[in-house]
């Protein structure tokens, strides 16, 4: 099943089965593995897919004949009339996840809850996917909506389990009323962290000109 060198012309005509042998897609692609791969990242069927089958063909212009004539004779349930134009008699039957959605949003509600997760692991559609028997979309999708709640957070395009304990926010500095309070004394970080400091700079300015009163 391994791919043409770059330089050909061949083109696979590939066959998608599930377990029991039904027919789910037909395509075509000069780089098959690269369209498998693309396929299981948009079609949310795919996690029924247990067979692959390839047929080499010489060129693209018989692949695409292969392609057409495969689909009109044998009916694979995820091609529609797209591939053929408006003579194809039934459009595309498009896969219900609903099922899977549940499927998988109860198995990661039930592992948060049982803290299998740890905190800040990351979620992937495709680990989750496998973990649930659910095609990554599909779980991409529901770990969207967890992260829409606050049950996870999103993490670049990624999700992840969020904090055991959020952050809390740091306290509020107050200013020492012993110190001036002129803009050059009013930083927060000097007042905070060299009060010792700036009553020296005080006390050594009184000592040599005076209180100015």
């Amino acid at each position: 099943m391994a791919d043409p060198p770059s330089t050909s012309e061949r083109t696979a005509l590939y066959r998608l089965y599930n377990a029991t042998s039904v027919l789910l897609y037909v395509g075509i692609s000069t780089y098959p593995k690269t369209r498998f791969i693309e396929h299981a990242g948009d079609k949310n069927w795919w996690h029924h897919v247990t067979r692959k089958d390839i047929e080499w063909l010489d060129n693209r212009e018989a692949a695409l004949k292969a392609e057409s004539e495969a689909i009109a004779n044998e009916r694979p349930l995820y091609n529609g009339y797209h591939h053929l134009g408006r003579g194809w008699p039934d459009k595309a039957r498009k896969y219900d996840d609903a099922e899977d959605q549940r499927r998988v949003r109860s198995g990661i509600e039930a592992a948060l809850e049982r803290g299998e997760y740890a905190p800040d692991t990351p979620l992937y559609g495709s680990h989750v996917g496998r973990e649930f028997n659910a095609s990554p979309s599909t779980s991409r999708t529901v770990l969207a909506k967890l992260a829409d709640e606050g049950r996870l957070a999103k993490w670049g395009h990624h999700f992840k389990v969020p904090p055991s304990e959020e952050i809390s926010p740091p306290p509020e500095v107050h200013a020492d009323p012993a110190v001036r309070t002129d803009p050059w004394f009013t930083r927060v970080l000097r007042v905070e962290y060299y009060p010792e400091r700036l009553r020296s700079h005080r006390d050594r300015f009184q000592d040599r000109f005076g209180n100015g009163t």
